[in-house]
């Protein structure tokens, strides 16, 4: 028998005999990279507001969130989990759940409580509708860069409009793809899946999109990434 995961690597990865996945990871650290040339390049000081999914720490969630911190230049304390860190450039965390309307009302309480947030990360599209939802209400838009992962035909939209500003996008087919192959190959062969190079799962691919483009950080623009977003 042989069994694939798909989106999400299995703790512990030995669980299956391969993962395809989005670099989730890498995934963040782009996003960060890409944010952190842009204030940097404007010579603003960031106050960066971060919207997760739960505080369980959930795979996904610790990869893009710690990802992210990395490509901004930000130490991060383990692997496994996110923490709150002391960097004066992140001002506040929260949790929306991956629900728009709990996004919503965590970027509400967050920008109460820190009304010069001018950096939003968010872990996927969703979280960033209904932050975005909230920064307009407020009357913030000119104020607050939003970023996010995902790369959906929503999120194209809203580069679009402009009230998102940068993603990463990742492609779901291509994942389902490489599963389905590997699965094929093994009942006609034998040949059993195994993720690329000895690691812990085979990265179907990201690329970031933004029609803000940065010196040194690779990026396509809007019109590309409709042509692959889901």
């Amino acid at each position: 028998m042989a069994v694939v995961a798909l989106d999400t690597q299995t703790d512990p990865a030995t669980g299956v005999d391969a993962t395809y996945e989005t670099d989730n990871y890498r995934a963040g650290e782009l996003i960060g990279e890409w944010a952190r040339a842009k204030f940097a390049r404007n010579s603003v000081e960031p106050k960066v507001a971060m919207i997760d999914v739960s505080a369980d720490h959930i795979t996904v969630d610790v990869q893009r969130h710690n990802g992210f911190l990395k490509g901004f230049g930000i130490a991060v304390k383990g692997p496994k989990t996110w923490e709150e860190v002391s960097d004066p450039r992140i001002v506040a965390v929260g949790v929306g759940h991956i629900a728009l309307d709990e996004s919503r009302s965590t970027m509400e309480n967050l920008l109460q409580a820190n009304p010069d947030i001018n950096l939003v990360y968010t872990v996927n599209e969703t979280t960033a509708f209904g932050a975005i939802q909230a920064i307009k209400a407020a009357g913030l838009s000119e104020q607050i860069t939003v970023v996010s992962i995902d790369g959906s035909c929503a999120g194209i939209d809203a580069l679009k409009s402009g009230m998102l500003h940068a993603t990463v996008q990742q492609f779901p087919k291509r994942m389902a793809e490489l599963g389905v192959v590997a699965l094929v190959d093994y009942v006609k062969n034998g040949k059993k899946p195994t993720n690329a190079g000895g690691k812990a799962a085979t990265d179907a691919g990201t690329v970031l999109i933004t029609s803000d483009t940065q010196a040194g950080i690779a990026s396509i623009d809007v019109a590309e990434g409709q042509e692959a977003c889901f």
